[in-house]
């Protein structure tokens, strides 16, 4: 599905082999400074590309990993955080949840069925409810299980679309430090992987 979408995203805006596989080079140079990514080594443009294939165009270094590890997020008040010496917290100031709507499924279309429409309905709901809009974005982490994924969720987000267009940014640098905006600074799934879950989770879900 995820190659699918690649193919339908180089026919729909002209996107080439080269800007899909930047992504993976942007974000594996990212990941050199995660100390908890799963690779750490940056790839060249040439690297990726010349990786064994998966799916036309997606080569096995535009493929996440498989990975198993954790993470937690503690919640609490900001009279708590105070308590605990807390000088800079993190706050939500907006999320939503989302699923498939009509448009996935009709007209046929594998870079809708990877996410595109929901995206856009999430990030949609989240600008409204946080009261900010594009020019308040400096950094943004997203799915990238595949290459295709940043280029498709970058579109997706109806105010990004105002900035350049994703594909050409890959080229222009425009998702890196001194570039619009930071995707991924942390590495993103292509360095750090995707949990894989059980054989039962997966019946369960689909």
């Amino acid at each position: 599905m995820f190659g699918g979408a690649g193919r339908e995203h180089m026919q729909k805006y002209g996107t080439t082999k080269e800007q899909l596989a930047k992504v993976a080079v942007k974000n594996r140079r990212h990941a050199v400074h995660n100390e908890r990514s799963q690779f750490r080594q940056a790839s060249s443009l040439e690297e990726i590309l010349a990786a064994p294939l998966v799916f036309e165009p997606l080569t096995k270094f535009q493929c996440c990993p498989t990975s198993d590890g954790a993470a937690a997020a503690v919640l609490c008040s900001e009279e708590f955080a105070r308590k605990l010496g807390v000088t800079n917290p993190v706050t939500i100031l907006g999320m939503s949840m989302t699923t498939d709507f009509q448009t996935t499924f009709d007209p046929p279309s594998m870079i809708k069925m990877v996410g595109q429409d929901l995206t856009h309905a999430a990030a949609t709901q989240v600008y409204e409810r946080a009261g900010i809009g594009p020019e308040d974005v400096d950094v943004i982490e997203l799915h990238d299980c595949f290459t295709p994924n940043e280029l498709i969720y970058l579109r997706g987000p109806r105010p990004l679309r105002r900035r350049p267009r994703p594909a050409s940014s890959s080229t222009r640098n425009a998702t890196t430090y001194g570039g619009t905006w930071v995707v991924n600074p942390s590495g993103g799934l292509l360095s750090k992987g995707i949990r894989s879950a059980p054989p039962a989770s997966r019946n369960a879900s689909s």
